[in-house]
């Protein structure tokens, strides 16, 4: 007798959880809001639209000639209610934007160091050293353009290379 109750008050204890784990974590995926969020904006699907197409030309040789300017700048940037951080950024913002192009495109990037200190673009992916941005220092105010052609498709990401490197991407160099 006592097994059989034994058994039966653990099966009633498993019920009881299993039932009040669902409501549990049903209410957690249920969205809610305090009457201080009414006016936060809804999430919305990323627009394609908002990445830089650059602008778009076709060159002598028939090709087609993607230009893109890119500009290294001091701004601040609130990463918390009230908490603001100086970061350092790529057309004012952190990350830097997103430029699309499409294999075989020669590809121009007209970079402008607008910031206080030097900075360059070092590209990732296959490119000519000249365009690696490992070499060249763009001093305050100055100007340097990556010129080369898209070979590999994939996702490729960008970064300051100036000295200190891990002190740049960690104040907001990198797309």
């Amino acid at each position: 007798m006592m097994n059989k109750r034994l058994w039966i008050g653990g099966a009633l204890i498993l019920i009881v959880l299993a039932v009040g784990s669902v409501n549990f974590f049903s209410a957690l995926s249920k969205p809610t809001r305090a009457a201080s969020d009414a006016a936060m904006p809804e999430a919305r699907p990323l627009d394609p639209a908002s990445f830089d197409y650059g602008k778009q030309s076709i060159g002598p040789d028939g090709r087609t000639v993607k230009e893109f300017e890119i500009v290294a700048e001091d701004r601040t940037m609130e990463i918390a209610d009230g908490v603001e951080m100086p970061v350092w950024s790529f057309n004012g913002t952190v990350p830097g934007p997103t430029i699309r192009v499409t294999e075989g495109d020669y590809v121009r990037i007209k970079f402008t160091n607008k910031s206080k200190m030097p900075h360059t673009i070092h590209l990732h992916g296959i490119h000519p050293a000249k365009a690696d941005g490992t070499f060249e220092s763009v001093a305050p105010g100055g100007t340097y353009v990556y010129e080369f052609t898209a070979e590999l498709p994939g996702l490729y990401l960008f970064h300051c290379h100036q000295e200190p490197v891990a002190e740049h991407i960690n104040q907001g160099m990198y797309g």
